[in-house]
């Protein structure tokens, strides 16, 4: 009987020590398993800011910096050449434009009149000019193209950030540390290579500038040829309308040589009338 009890209680003891375990296990077992989606979020919290400038970055694209220029022929009525010159002239300077060269040649004998217009405009306003340019004249050839400036753009700015923080660090050590009158000299004459440098760098910068902030045009105005001058007969025609000409010419070249030549006639045959008469007298002794 004591026996029986004592197995009784050994094997409560058992079962209540098991249900003890259960909860420790399931305590180890939710502690081990829980940091996992922590460490994951943690693992996500650091890369996503990663990812987000990586994709900044490839969206992000670098400035080009294109110098554009435009190449027109453009054909007007003879009598309206200037006309049209002069309208485009007057179109360049209301946008406010910069007109870089402007010529004219009226017509003449041989040649029609014709004009020559080079301007810069702003990339917003080159459709505006573009239009007045095409309402009012026949646009015969329209060439575009480009240059990439942006290697040299990139260059010239590193190169005066580089030499504007030279003339500054030169500046401070002028102004604040004691030295030498060599030393002063000598800092000084750099001092002055630098700002050289750098007033050429902006020249250039300048430079790159107006080439790549506005757009270039050259306009070529041309008369309309004549009928006759499209013609199959055209060679021929301008052959007669020059023929009293070239005969007129030929003629006065032929005066020409005589009125050269007469003074020698006038004093060389007389010397050689005497020069003859002379020697036959000799022959004659």
């Amino acid at each position: 009987m004591r026996l029986i009890l004592a197995v009784c209680v050994l094997a409560l003891g058992l079962a209540s020590c098991g249900q003890k375990a259960n909860p420790v296990s399931a305590d180890f077992a939710s502690a081990s398993s829980a940091p996992a989606p922590m460490v994951a979020k943690e693992d996500m919290r650091v890369a996503s800011p990663a990812q987000d400038e990586f994709a900044e970055a490839s969206q992000v694209e670098t400035k080009r910096y294109l110098a554009v220029r435009h190449h027109l022929i453009v054909e007007t009525p003879a009598a309206e050449v200037k006309a049209q010159f002069e309208a485009a002239v007057k179109h360049c300077e209301s946008m406010k434009c910069q007109m870089l060269n402007a010529s004219f040649s009226g017509e003449t004998q041989y040649n029609p009149a014709s004009a020559s217009l080079s301007v810069r405009v702003p990339p917003l306003k080159f459709d505006e000019f573009l239009n007045g340019v095409e309402t009012s004249t026949h646009v015969l050839q329209h060439q575009r193209e480009s240059e990439d400036k942006t290697d040299a753009v990139i260059d010239t700015d590193a190169r005066l950030k580089n030499l504007t923080e030279l003339r500054d660090r030169l500046r401070k050590m002028l102004a604040e540390q004691p030295a030498k009158i060599k030393d002063i000299l000598d800092i000084e004459v750099q001092l002055t290579e630098t700002q050289s440098q750098i007033d050429r760098a902006t020249g250039i910068r300048k430079a790159l500038s107006n080439e790549t902030d506005w757009v270039a045009i050259d306009i070529q105005f041309q008369a309309i040829n004549s009928v006759t001058e499209k013609g199959f007969f055209a060679p021929v025609a301008e052959a007669l309308s020059n023929a009293g000409r070239v005969m007129m010419s030929s003629f006065a070249s032929i005066i020409t040589f005589f009125v050269t030549i007469l003074p020698w006639l006038l004093f060389g045959i007389p010397v050689l009338l005497l020069a003859r008469k002379a020697w036959r007298k000799l022959r004659a002794k």
